[in-house]
């Protein structure tokens, strides 16, 4: 009103900001899902039915999906035994009891890789609650099933076209999904128990083509007992996905004021994402957000920010966080391995 002070004219607004984060599993699925504009393809996972296992059986009160010869990990039973880990181990199914249970055994799996224990077999000594799951993560052949070619490998009994990785009719390994291999007999396990990307699958479950790397050997299988893991994909895909489904509402709270402030962004899609991975380091990242609108209010004005009043906040599930020390099991650049000759060596990513 003195002419020394000039009015405020907005004259345009943005939301956005950047989350930093560590790395660790099941915490940032959403946020990924979002950056790739892709849909999560998860294996089979099923909660068993409450209460005490038998022996050797996990019950469920609905078993579709399940086959004889898939591996599955047994994640956060409610009750185990001492000396068991909450996340319980690997099992091998060697019977599907229609609607009733699965019979499972422990996979072998220390002699094949030391930085895994064998599990311990199912008893009632396992009890199982809500959050326990059993997730499907691999597949084991029978004995002499797999033989290596120069292109990949085949199946006599034709395994691959199995529903292995979820409830589905046919094949679900696809071109662009990465296995692990497992289990080749002592002349070629250095080069062929790896990490390493589908090209195709051969029809009736034959067999897979692989991009094999240079040093990979062909070998018969003759009395091998092969090991096939495999996980969740998430793909850029050539059609991306509306971003509007990919969309989050961003809460920033001032706990140590009172009242409480809180500052809102809605409508968020990620931006920009990055990921450090420092030689013996936390695993970090940062994930950028751009969005429509941005909100800030106090407790008492909890409508202002949420039209159904205050929402049901979700803790992050409590895994641990990844580190570059003892969580990279391998890197590969083209399926061969980075360092072979003592030539390379990646010192950040």
């Amino acid at each position: 009103d003195d002419r020394q002070i000039s009015d405020l004219i907005p004259i345009g607004a943005e939301a956005g900001g950047e989350v930093g984060f560590e790395f660790s599993y099941n915490v940032i699925t959403d946020i990924l899902e979002s950056a790739l504009l892709g849909t999560w393809d998860f294996t089979l996972s099923k909660t068993p039915d409450a209460g005490a296992m038998g022996a050797g059986t996990i019950p469920f009160a609905a078993t579709a999906g399940f086959v004889v010869g898939q591996i599955g990990r047994l994640i956060d039973p409610s009750v185990f035994p001492t000396g068991e880990g909450d996340t319980a181990g690997i099992y091998e199914v060697t019977v599907v009891t229609l609607d009733t249970s699965i019979t499972v055994v422990p996979v072998a799996i220390n002699a094949l890789d030391s930085s895994f224990t064998d599990a311990t077999a199912i008893t009632s000594a396992f009890e199982s609650d809500a959050s326990t799951v059993f997730k499907v993560v691999g597949v084991a052949a029978p004995t002499g099933d797999i033989a290596f070619t120069a292109t990949g490998i085949t199946s006599a009994s034709g395994i691959f076209d199995d529903a292995l990785r979820k409830d589905t009719a046919a094949t679900d390994i696809e071109a662009g999904h990465f296995i692990r291999i497992i289990g080749s007999d002592v002349a070629v396990a250095s080069t062929n128990d790896v990490y390493i990307e589908t090209a195709s699958v051969a029809a009736a479950g034959a067999g897979l083509t692989l991009k094999t790397p240079s040093d990979w050997q062909t070998d018969p299988g003759t009395g091998d007992d092969i090991l096939i893991f495999f996980g969740d994909i998430l793909i850029n895909p050539a059609s991306p996905v509306a971003l509007a489904s990919r969309q989050f509402s961003v809460e920033r709270s001032f706990n140590d004021h009172s009242p409480i402030d809180r500052e809102l962004f809605v409508q968020m899609g990620v931006n920009t994402l990055a990921q450090t991975l420092a030689p013996q380091a936390i695993a970090t990242g940062v994930a950028g957000f751009f969005g429509t609108d941005a909100r800030a209010r106090t407790q008492t004005d909890i409508l202002e920010l949420y039209s159904a009043g205050d929402p049901t906040r979700v803790d992050a599930p409590a895994f641990d966080v990844y580190n570059t020390s003892s969580n990279v099991a391998r890197l590969a650049r083209g399926g061969d391995k980075v360092g072979v000759g003592g030539v390379n060596c990646v010192v950040n990513a």
